[in-house]
């Protein structure tokens, strides 16, 4: 599947989920939240050439993909939401801008350049093969996962370096997928599919069963008709 864009906003506390079955190519997508929840999933590859993230409040986001290549990654979150996106994949450049509570986790992206700006309690985790680049200010730290990037460059206000080793094993931030994956979710086997199933078999076989009686009854009336003209004949014919 290949689209030019591709956006996807709650506005209000629901949920979005959305998954693709095969592979998709995007040029730009975008999520947007304010309070709730949106949800990607792909069990095949994905190529996005730019993609943003817009959270705002307790919104939320986690994207679920086994390859996820991207150029661009931009995120900006502001409130206590969470987002997430892994558990694996690549991109060249990302810049995240984070203030507020919560959790931005990618460390399952390994992108060659990393630009933060964290201005609050939340936290980050990264992989960075390149350069990691930043700010951070408040009581939030930047983590990194996989090997230590070539250089570090991010300072909290004290000018101390804040990149802390962080563990490589993908863990969602508050994503509430769970373990099984929706894209079995058209593939029902509930009872209310089967009894739904039963009430079409039995209002079948009660049209079948209704149509054999007129007919029957149809047949009947016409030999009685039949069997009442044939005496009707022989006396004409004496």
């Amino acid at each position: 599947m290949m689209v030019d864009f591709l956006e996807l906003t709650a506005e209000g506390s629901g949920r979005i989920q959305t998954w693709f079955t095969e592979v998709f190519e995007v040029k730009i997508a975008s999520i947007n939240t304010s309070a709730g929840e949106i949800d990607m999933y792909t069990g095949q590859k994905g190529v996005v050439g730019e993609f943003t993230f817009n959270v705002e409040g307790s919104g939320s986001s986690c994207v679920t993909a086994d390859a996820l290549e991207m150029s661009h990654l931009q995120i900006e979150k502001e409130g206590s939401g969470d987002i997430s996106i892994g558990p694996s994949g690549s991109c060249q450049n990302a810049q995240l801008i984070a203030s507020g509570s919560g959790t931005i986790d990618i460390r399952g992206i390994q992108c060659q350049n990393v630009s933060v700006d964290l201005m609050s309690s939340g936290n980050m985790v990264v992989q960075a093969t390149g350069s990691l680049s930043g700010q951070v200010y408040g009581g939030g730290k930047l983590r990194y996962a996989g090997n230590a990037p070539q250089s570090i460059t991010s300072f909290n206000y004290m000018g101390i370096v804040t990149g802390i080793p962080a563990s490589s094993s993908y863990r969602p931030a508050q994503c509430l997928a769970g373990a099984s994956s929706p894209l079995s979710a058209p593939v029902s086997t509930s009872p209310a599919r089967y009894d739904g199933q039963l009430n079409v078999l039995l209002v079948a076989g009660t049209v079948f069963v209704v149509a054999l009686v007129l007919r029957w009854f149809n047949e009947s009336r016409r030999r009685a008709r039949e069997e009442e003209r044939q005496p009707l004949l022989g006396t004409r014919l004496l």
